[in-house]
């Protein structure tokens, strides 16, 4: 299986649409409410995406959490490559099918530009609820995301006399792939539609995640 044309280069994660032998294009097939990509898929369009950067301990059902909602996703398929030079890490050859190569495109044009910073962790810090807030009533908001674990929420009062208490929320996901996934959709997130000052969620990976009391950098 040949490697195709249709590649866009990032630091991280790269996708590259693959050629099989035969595998006709149908560009009628619908994507529900994924819009189709404006450019014209290349003669070498298929129906399934090769996945480069993937860290060797990864799973199936983990990369499966970022590629499932897409229109016509079907399968990922791993395969590890141990390396020829000793002491090298084993690469891990990704494959995502999907019914159509217009479905694989569309999944590729949402997913080219991801690209996980340098201290991404699988535990998000949380700014911007109210000092009432619950766990379960957080949980509510991250616990359909892919590979969610847990919340975490330490109150730090305040040093200052009639000032509120501050609450630190920590979410815990399986990796940092899924933990970039729900910040990227829940950045900006109000948290009460009904309150006209309801404040927004601001959402960074966590730079000290096993924090458990107040006090601590966050």
């Amino acid at each position: 299986m040949a490697v195709g044309a249709y590649r866009k280069d990032t630091n991280t994660i790269q996708l590259e649409v693959m050629s099989p032998d035969v595998t006709p294009l149908f560009l009628e097939i619908p994507l529900n409410e994924y819009e189709a990509p404006k450019d014209i898929l290349p003669p070498n369009a298929s129906s399934t995406l090769y996945v480069e950067g993937l860290p060797e301990d990864c799973t199936t059902r983990e990369v499966a959490h970022i590629f499932r909602h897409f229109g016509g996703y079907k399968e990922v398929r791993l395969v590890p490559k141990p390396s020829i030079y000793p002491g090298a890490n084993t690469l891990i050859l990704c494959f995502v099918d999907f019914l159509s190569p217009l479905h694989a495109a569309v999944a590729m044009d949402a997913l080219q530009e991801d690209m996980l910073p340098p201290n991404a962790s699988s535990t998000l810090y949380v700014e911007g609820l109210p000092e009432d807030c619950t766990t379960r009533e957080v949980a509510h908001i991250f616990r359909h995301f892919g590979g969610y674990k847990e919340v975490r929420l330490v109150p730090e009062p305040s040093i200052y006399p009639g000032v509120n208490t501050l609450i630190h929320c920590f979410v815990d996901f399986v990796s940092p792939l899924d933990a970039a996934a729900a910040m990227d959709a829940l950045q900006g997130y109000k948290f009460d539609l009904d309150e006209h000052d309801s404040g927004n969620l601001m959402l960074q990976f966590a730079r000290n995640p096993g924090v458990t009391s107040a006090g601590g950098d966050c």
